[in-house]
């Protein structure tokens, strides 16, 4: 009696399974599909929908992006190039977007948790160093007088970028860098002194010397002295031999012409002349992580970047 009903439970389940088309289905398909047939398939649907939010990661995983993906890009910086720091960055670049995009509070995450690492003769996995974006920085930026400063949130405009450096600002000429800060006209003076520089360059459209005020009026060997400056530099005394010192050994200068120069050729009377222009300050934001160690890998890494809600805005390997 026991085998008479297993036979009728037997020929249920394969009456069942002829009349839903098992047997063409088997043919076309195979008795089992695998898991990472589905997420191929997964993929493929996504890459035919460029415009989808979602898409499937390696391990079969759903990935939801930002609404700010395309809109916010990753370029690699230095950082497959410095172990140091102070010099190790990378770029943020804004395109597209119709409003200012806040960073400010967005994570930068590295790609170690994807990297095996032999620790005491074991094999073990590594692990992710996330870190958060801060929210503010001085947009209108004078290092020797801070109340001219100008504080605002760390925004991007479409063609505005924000260079992420791991460690902390620096002292250039004098002057103790210790917060966020965009780029202006005046600030390549800092790093006049090739004992201070910066990572990348601050130099930004510095004024020439055809835009000081007064110039046209000084003698000819003042004038033809005064537009060989080069943009951004102070000029400094130096001693010559039976002659004293000299402004950038150049002895023939008159007592006018060498104060003049020294007035007008500096950080604070750039400032003063020109902060109130439209184009003073520049696209370019600089932030500091001040982390103490390098957060980039040399070579297979990923830097990923989430914003606020914890959603991928972009993503880059090396």
């Amino acid at each position: 009696m026991d085998l008479f009903w297993a036979f009728v439970v037997v020929a249920t389940l394969l009456g069942l399974w002829i009349q839903n088309g098992g047997p063409t289905r088997a043919k076309n398909e195979g008795l089992l599909k695998s898991s990472t047939a589905i997420s191929n398939q997964t993929l493929i649907s996504n890459k035919n929908n460029p415009g989808s939010s979602n898409s499937v990661n390696d391990s079969g995983e759903e990935i939801v992006y930002s609404p700010y993906r395309g809109k916010i890009r990753i370029s690699t910086g230095t950082a497959a190039s410095t172990y140091q720091p102070n010099r190790e960055y990378i770029i943020l670049s804004a395109g597209g977007n119709e409003e200012p995009i806040s960073i400010g509070g967005w994570t930068l995450k590295n790609g170690r948790s994807k990297q095996l690492y032999v620790v005491n003769g074991n094999t073990v996995r590594g692990q992710s160093v996330s870190i958060k974006l801060p929210t503010q920085g001085i947009a209108l930026y004078d290092p020797y007088h801070p109340l001219n400063n100008k504080r605002s949130s760390l925004t991007l405009k479409s063609g505005e970028r924000a260079i992420i450096t791991t460690g902390n600002s620096t002292v250039l000429s004098g002057a103790t860098v210790r917060d966020n800060f965009k780029l202006n006209r005046c600030l390549g003076y800092l790093e006049d002194d090739r004992g201070y520089l910066a990572y990348p360059s601050l130099r930004y459209n510095c004024p020439s010397s055809n835009e000081v005020p007064g110039i046209t009026e000084l003698d000819n060997v003042c004038y033809d002295f005064a537009r060989s400056i080069s943009p951004c530099h102070v000029p400094k005394d130096i001693y010559v031999k039976n002659e004293g010192y000299c402004l950038e050994r150049n002895c023939k200068l008159s007592s006018y012409c060498r104060q003049f120069i020294k007035d007008n050729y500096n950080f604070d009377t750039c400032f003063a002349l020109y902060s109130e222009d439209k184009d003073f300050v520049g696209p370019e934001w600089r932030v500091f992580l001040n982390r103490t160690w390098e957060l980039w890998a040399d070579r297979r890494e990923t830097i990923s970047l989430y914003d606020r809600a914890g959603l991928l805005v972009d993503e880059v390997n090396y």
